[in-house]
């Protein structure tokens, strides 16, 4: 990290964003193709502010990255809704159901 003259603490802190962001991009994936609930997406930044409560991680940042695991999770898992398989077989609702 001497070369890129980046204190150690927040190379840490980058490497810990990094692989936190990228494990909330794949959670919330892996929920979508799966077909879980969305209540589901709740559970990582929940068990983030816990640990905060614990006293593992302090509260400023662990709150604040709390909301934006939630925000990234959120994201990944309503992106691309128009690529889904079933997207031509859905039912319009617009107009009311005529033919099912």
């Amino acid at each position: 990290m001497k070369m890129l003259n980046i204190p150690l603490l927040w190379a840490i802190v980058g490497i810990y964003l990094l692989v936190n962001v990228g494990f909330s991009i794949w959670l919330a994936r892996t929920l979508k193709h799966r077909g879980a609930l969305i209540w589901m997406l709740l559970v990582w930044p929940i068990l983030f502010a816990v640990a905060v409560v614990i006293g593992w991680v302090p509260a400023i940042y662990g709150y604040a990255f709390a909301i934006l695991y939630l925000a990234v999770e959120g994201l990944a898992f309503f992106a691309g809704q128009r690529n889904d398989q079933d997207y031509e077989d859905q039912i319009p609702i617009e107009n009311g159901y005529h033919e099912v």
